[in-house]
Formats: structure tokens, sequence, C-alpha cells
């Protein structure tokens, strides 16, 4: 997971990486929690570089989110965005991040 900025978000996620059927799957499920996503054509967000970390995995392929700032915070409690404090003060919008996230890997592993 990456973040960028609000700018440059238009409010939603950004999915990119080259494993093209996890990334249509992602998409989905985010979609169907009623998360905004769209799949990143912009070079500098899709992820589609092989050097990329995402893609590091034994298939050459990985999927990578890119997260805008106002999105990232919604997802721990108001002023606990910080490595520190982000453990134990996630809330209902990062539970609904993560059960959309679990169910995408599920139809793919």
């Amino acid at each position: 997971m990456h973040g960028f900025s609000d700018s440059d978000a238009n409010g939603e996620i950004r999915i990119g990486g080259r494993d093209t059927e996890l990334m249509s799957i992602v998409l989905e499920e985010l979609t169907a929690a009623g998360i905004s996503a769209q799949v990143a054509t912009d070079p500098k967000l899709n992820g589609n570089d092989p050097a990329n970390i995402c893609n590091k995995a034994t298939i050459g392929a990985g999927v990578q989110l890119e997260m805008q700032t106002t999105y990232r915070e919604s997802l721990f409690a108001p002023g606990c965005n910080t490595r520190e404090l982000r453990k134990n003060n996630t809330n209902a919008v990062f539970c609904n991040l993560i059960m959309a996230l679990r169910k995408a890997l599920c139809r793919v592993y």
C-alpha cells in the first residue's frame, strides 16, 4: 500500500501492479464494499514496473494500492495516523477495507 495526494486521487484508491486478474478482483471487491477505486493508468502510480516491490512475488506480479491522504487518515481514530498509534486505533472504515481485500485474496488463493 502506498500513499499519494488528495489532489491526484479524485477521491479514489488507485489499483496497480502486474497481476491483472487480482487487480480486477480487488476492484470488484472494493466497489462491492462501497470503496471508490479504479485501476491506475498513470505510469507513476500503475505499479507495472517489474522492479516494483509488489511484483517481486514468485510469479513476478502483484497488486498495489495507492491511497490518498484523506482516505488513509479515515482508517484510524482522529489524530492516530502515525506508525506508533495506528496498530491500536483502527476503525470501521479500516475493517471494511480489510474485509474487501480478504475477500479478493480468497477468490484467487
